[in-house]
Parts: structure tokens; sequence; C-alpha cells
């Protein structure tokens, strides 16, 4: 076979086939990169391989040509695995490794699911001594146990005896494709890690979420001693607060920091709390919790050893629960029987959903166990602040910024103190959700659009902005711009908002000026016909920019006749009452967004 035949085979073992084997490596995805790295190792000629965890990013048929491969390689394979599906079609032996001791598993899934199981008992026992512990009693350290799998043939036998105990315990940190591939999609900060895998545009652009250590948060280094990607997935939101604590939601789970220590949630009980069991059962096909009472006056380990027979009832959940590196820590206690919900068998814990499909589904084959996961069940639950899950870049993230675009209105100027203005309320809602952000009202008294454009989109460019609010045309109006020239003016103030590319922009309309009290009766229908028309002007710019449009006018026109107290003393600029309606008309459009 030709070197270049040899290479079109390669790729074709691998799935890429026809023209996509010209396709540029910099457009592949992550699980095309994946297999491409698979194939490359194929063509070396090497008759050692070291895989740490090679299953991440890859679909059935790419796993299934993975296990072919290995199967058929003539030589020596080191695999550090969680999946014991993979262990038993790829390896002739099998160690577990567990706080840097490796014991040989030689009698198949039964004595391996003991290992892990006596890892359990002993790991919690100890955790029950200690002073810190999570809400519901939940332990705070974890034990992680981690499998090595071994093909060998005859010449690697020996050799491989002496790898396994030179190399074993750096194998989780050395050689890891998936680490490699990630580091496609983010790059490394001074205190993290920043990444672009779940922002929603496949990894591709320049936004995502930052992992960090920063403010005294050590949510980076609880990370990758919870296991990293593998074990907790991306980040899919920014750090905020939920349940009074910042916390960040990754794929598989939710960190939580009390002050002391890091942790996961036990998101599933906290949904619970908020009464939303009836969601979970229609959305998830989650059963219900089965009663703590039982637990009353047990010892923690007897706590854990009844939960978990909860899984005997269905061998599959159960291998499922035990094929990660420490169950407890990712998934929670088992918390409901093993129940039938018409096309599969689930079994509720504390942090995950494992479901066993009795029937084949477009997103699994009959009799294959998937998990729904505490991050993603958490996102679709909708009770987080939406915002805290927009991507950003990097720099919006290093110091949260939220700056206020406007005139007047953005400086209150009709409340009683400053500190009523709108920019300053919305501010402090940010502030519920975010540990730390920083305000910045670029708002000029009078400024016309025009002058926004000239004397406040420059100071912008010097902020990095995560977030920015805009309401222009008030003086526009008072002006009596011309809507062609009023235009004009809008898109190139927004031109020179989205230039410095905040994660996200709210322009708002304008209320109906033609009801506040100042307007003489005799003007009042002019000026609502120039409202109208600078708000349809502000919509197509929104949608043009594809921004966030904040209707101030519909609440206005429903409100204003009948609550006056919304206008100052003035008749004309809104008054404490006012300002508090605007910023929660901005909040609201906010809290709708989706990452």
């Amino acid at each position: 076979m030709s070197g270049a035949s040899s290479v079109r085979w390669a790729l074709h073992f691998f799935l890429f086939g026809s023209d996509h084997v010209f396709t540029p490596v910099r457009q592949l995805s992550l699980g095309e990169r994946q297999r491409l790295q698979l194939a490359l190792l194929v063509l070396s000629g090497a008759n050692l391989l070291l895989l740490d965890e090679p299953l991440n990013h890859l679909d059935t048929p790419a796993r299934e040509r993975l296990e072919e491969a290995l199967v058929k390689f003539p030589g020596t394979s080191i695999t550090v695995t969680h999946d014991r599906a993979f262990l038993e079609h790829t390896s002739t032996r099998v160690w577990a490794l567990t706080r840097g001791i490796v014991t040989v598993v030689e009698q198949g899934e039964e004595v391996l699911e003991n290992i892990v199981i006596t890892k359990l008992r002993r790991a919690t026992e100890e955790r029950a001594s200690a002073t810190m512990t999570a809400p519901n009693g939940f332990p705070l350290r974890r034990c992680q146990p981690h499998h090595a799998s071994v093909r060998l043939n005859r010449d690697g036998q020996i050799v491989a005896r002496w790898l396994i105990a030179l190399l074993l315990p750096l194998l989780l940190t050395m050689f890891s494709l998936p680490s490699a591939l990630a580091a496609a999609a983010g790059y490394p900060l001074p205190d993290g890690h920043f990444y672009q895998q779940a922002n929603g545009e496949g990894g591709a652009g320049n936004t995502g979420y930052a992992l960090t250590d920063a403010h005294g948060i050590p949510f980076a280094t609880a990370f990758q001693q919870y296991g990293g990607v593998s074990q907790l997935g991306y980040p899919v939101s920014q750090v905020f607060l939920w349940q009074g604590l910042p916390s960040q939601i990754l794929q598989k789970g939710v960190l939580q920091w009390d002050g002391h220590t890091v942790q996961l949630a036990n998101v599933l009980d906290v949904l619970h709390n908020q009464g939303l069991d009836s969601w979970l059962a229609t959305r998830w096909l989650t059963p219900p919790p089965a009663s703590t009472a039982p637990d009353s006056g047990l010892q923690w380990p007897q706590v854990v050893t009844r939960h978990l027979r909860f899984l005997d009832a269905s061998p599959a959940l159960k291998a499922a629960y035990y094929r990660v590196a420490d169950p407890l820590a990712q998934y929670g206690l088992p918390m409901s029987p093993v129940t039938d919900e018409g096309p599969l068998l689930a079994v509720r814990c504390q942090r995950a959903v494992l479901q066993l499909w009795l029937t084949a589904q477009p997103w699994a084959a009959a009799n294959t166990v998937t998990v729904a996961n505490a991050g993603d069940i958490l996102k679709a639950a909708g009770t987080v602040p939406s915002i805290a899950l927009v991507p950003a870049r990097a720099d919006e993230l290093a110091q949260l910024t939220y700056v206020a675009i406007g005139a007047s209105d953005a400086l209150g100027i009709g409340a009683s103190s400053p500190k009523l203005s709108y920019p300053a309320v919305l501010g402090g809602d940010l502030q519920r959700v975010f540990p730390a952000v920083v305000i910045d009202d670029l708002g000029i008294s009078g400024a016309t659009t025009a002058q926004m454009v000239t004397s406040e989109v420059p100071k912008l460019r010097e902020l990095a902005p995560f977030l920015v609010t805009v309401t222009a045309g008030g003086n526009d109006l008072l002006d009596l711009v011309p809507p062609d020239e009023f235009q004009r003016q809008l898109h190139l103030l927004m031109q020179g908002i989205l230039a410095v590319h905040p994660a996200v922009v709210a322009l708002a309309n304008l209320p109906d000026l033609g009801l506040a009290p100042a307007i003489p009766v005799i003007l009042r229908a002019p000026a609502e016909a120039l409202v109208q028309a600078y708000n349809t002007i502000i919509a197509q710019e929104a949608q043009a920019d594809h921004v966030l449009l904040v209707d101030l006018y519909t609440p206005s026109v429903q409100l204003l006749p009948t609550h006056p107290n919304l206008a100052s003393a003035d008749g004309f600029h809104p008054s404490d009452t006012g300002y508090k309606a605007y910023a929660q008309a901005f909040w609201r459009v906010l809290n709708s967004t989706r990452a």
C-alpha cells in the first residue's frame, strides 16, 4: 500500500470519507480532531500506545472504530478510562488506581464494582468524621479511583510490567488527547482557563466562560480536583450568585463556594425544594425522591448503603452509576427507587438522573443508559438569571463592567438621588447575580444621539464592557430632529458600541413622552407621532444589530395616565418610581436572554 493510500485508508477507517479528507484541520470539530489524532497514531508505526480518556468527544460510530483498532493493534496499549464497557472490549488486564494504590482486577466486572464500593465506603467513613460538611450532610472531599486497561502482546508483557509501575500514576496528566483538543478552543489564564467549547458557536469565535481562582473563589483548583472536563464537562455559565453562594454551572455539575471550600451542589434536591418535581417528571421523566424518613438515626455510611441499594433493581443503571470515578461526588446519592417511566427506567440522584431506555430513541439505542446532568437540568429549569449564561470575552470577564449610554435619564435627573437612577437600580440587580460588578454611567445631561456618538462612545472603548444599556432619542425629540437624521445618528451610535464587542447590548425605545405632564396638550399629538417614528427606527436598528430591545413605550401608555407618580416634579423626567420601572423593564429583558 502506498503512503498516500495508507493515509487515505487510515482516514477512511476513522470515518473521514470522500472529500472530507481535504477539510482544513482548523475547520474540524473536537470529535473530528480526536479521530484525526487517532488516525495519526495508527500511521505512526508505534508499538506502545498510552491513552488517557480516549473516548472523550467521540460519538458511537467513532468509539466502535477505536475499539476495533485497539483490538487489532499488534502492540501494547495502556489506557486510562472510566468506561467499564470499553475496558471489557479492549483490555486483557485491568488495574484500579486509588490514592496511589494499584489494585489488580482479575475476575471481571463484579470484582471491579466491589472494589469501587469498598473505596467509596472507606472514603465516606473518613469524610463522616470531617468537621466541614456540605448541605444535607453531603461530604466535601472525594475519592477518585481510576481504571487502567492494558492489552499486551507477548513481547510487551515484561515491558508493560515496568511501565505500569513507573508510569501509571503519571498517566492522568500526560499524553492527554482530550486536553490537547480542549486547548484548541480555549486558552490558559493567569489564574485558570478560558473555555470556548460551550459558547453556542461550537467553540468558534472569541467568547466563552472563564473558570478561574479569581476573587478568592478557587473554582479552577476545585475543577481539577474533581477530575476536570472528563468528570464535570465544560463551563456553561459565568460565576454568579445562586442560593446565596458564588456558583458556576458546568455541563455535569454546579460548583459552589461557601467561603471555606468548593463543593458540588445537590441540584435535584434544590429543584425539589422549589416545587419542580412535576416539571422534572414531565421534562426529564424523573421520578420523585423517596422519603428520607428511614435515614433518621442512621450514621452516614449506613445512609449511603441504604441509598445505594436503590440501584440493585437494575444492573444496567447500577453499572452506569459506578462507571464514573467517584459516583457520590458526581451524581450524589440515589434518591429514588428504579422507576418505570414508560419508555425508560430511571433513578433520580442528587445531581443527575440516570435513564435506561427500553426502546430505541433518536438519541439512544435500546437498552442504553443516558445521563441527564445537573448543569443541563438547572439551565433548563429557568430558575437561574439568564444573563449569567451569556458567553463573553475573557477581558470582559476579568472585571465585569456595566456601562450606561444616554442622557439625563441615564444620570437619574428627576430622582431624589443619583443612587436611584435606572443604571444604579439595574446595577444593584446585577450585583445580586454577579459577585463583583463595576458600573460606569457615561450619560451626559441634554445629550442628543449625535452627541453620544462623539462624547460617550470614545470612553466606552477603554472599558471592555460586558453589558451596555442605551437610552437615546429624548433630546432629539425636544430638538425636533427629523426621523431620517435620528436614524443615521442612531446607526452610528450602535456601530460605535458594537465595535467594542460587548457580550450584551440592550437598546430601549422611548416612553410615550406625549403623556408627560410637562408637554402642553396641543403638542401631545405631534410628540406622540414623532415618538412612534423614532421607536420604529429603534426597533429596526435593534433587529439589524441583533441586540436586545427594551420596551419602555408600552408600559408608559398603560401606566402613565393612572400613575402620575411615575413622573418627577418637573413633569418630564421619571421619578424614583419611574426609574425603578425603567430598571425592571431592562432586567426582564436581560433575564430572558439565552446563551
